[in-house]
């Protein structure tokens, strides 16, 4: 009786050991994964945001450059106006 209480003890210690061994290796691969998984996320963010700087750089730059374009344009309309306005009043004031 002792012997088969030996050998089912020595059976539950082999399965227990065995267990926690499959245990370790699911949780280390699942913190394998997650590091890996974080990592991922990270390099992801940064270059989300690199991106982003980068086209709100463009835009930005692509805004200056449509209003000094647009400066430019109201200027020239500006100096039309006021030849045509000086152009009235030389010909208003001839007799």
């Amino acid at each position: 009786m002792s012997d088969e209480a030996y050998k089912l003890d020595n059976k539950i210690d082999n399965e227990t050991t065995h267990r926690i061994r499959a245990i370790k290796e699911v949780n280390d691969s699942l913190i394998y994964e997650l590091k890996q998984q974080e990592k991922m996320v990270v390099e992801f963010h940064e270059k989300a945001i690199e991106e982003f700087n980068h086209v709100a750089n463009n835009i930005e730059k692509e805004m200056d450059n449509r209003f000094e374009h647009q400066d430019k344009i109201v200027d020239n309309l500006s100096n039309i106006v006021k030849t045509f306005q000086n152009t009235l009043k030389v010909i208003g004031s001839e007799p």
